[in-house]
């Protein structure tokens, strides 16, 4: 059985070159981290861009497992996920790039040097993080490791932005969250993604509801100045 996702086969606003990089990553934590990885390679996909997932998570490798078990079950994942938890994750994501419009990089918490090598490759940042005061506190070392790495990036730098995940909108979390990244001076997006059921059944699954991340996506496209 396959899932019917509908995709568009002549992308928008591509372009000759090398692939972007797009890194999802929270260093000590990253609540909903692989789910956004997964979910925004769907997006990317259904705009008809090649994309390629690297789980380089040297611990879970979750995403991998996702992949296996959506294909087990008769739902695969419209692209590969590779595992590839090594230090020389840079290089591999370079020669990446020349095969694919798109490559999402999934980043183990525990995982610095590995962040930090993928980082001087990358077009953006996506820093997923639960509103919660604890998680929060873990901010600043994904930070301070992004500015370690943007300082040698082969490109002279790379967007960052900071997407709130597992929010529930009864509790006063998300609100004070935003307003403590804002003070902070934290790029955090407008879109964000709600706490819902819908997202730990899709576990293990092809999921066919992008609306959250399609948001995600057009934010940050609106923010970089491009069409798709």
């Amino acid at each position: 059985m396959t899932i019917d996702l509908p995709r568009i086969e002549t992308p928008l606003g591509t372009s000759p070159g090398p692939g972007e990089v797009t890194v999802v990553a929270m260093l000590k934590g990253g609540a909903g981290k692989t789910t956004s990885a997964v979910y925004l390679a769907l997006v990317l996909w259904s705009l008809g861009f090649t994309v390629v997932v690297v789980d380089a998570d040297s611990v879970s490798q979750t995403a991998y497992g996702w992949a296996r078990d959506a294909a087990l079950a008769g739902t695969p994942l419209p692209f590969t996920v590779e595992r590839y938890p090594f230090a020389d994750l840079g290089e591999y994501v370079t020669h990446l790039r020349k095969e694919f419009d798109h490559v999402v990089v999934d980043v183990g918490g525990g995982n610095a040097s590995l962040l930090a090598d993928v980082l001087e490759k990358a077009t953006r940042l996506i820093v997923t993080l639960a509103p919660s005061k604890a998680d929060r506190k873990q901010l600043g070392a994904t930070f301070k490791q992004a500015r370690t790495a943007a300082a040698g990036h082969e490109g002279g730098g790379f967007a960052v932005y900071v997407l709130l995940t597992c929010c529930d909108a009864r509790t006063s979390q998300p609100a004070d969250a935003r307003r403590e990244l804002e003070a902070e001076e934290r790029p955090v997006l407008d879109a964000v993604i709600p706490q819902r059921v819908e997202y730990e059944r899709a576990i293990d699954t092809c999921p066919t509801n992008l609306d959250d991340y399609r948001a995600v996506w057009s934010e940050i496209r609106e923010a970089e100045g491009t069409a798709a």
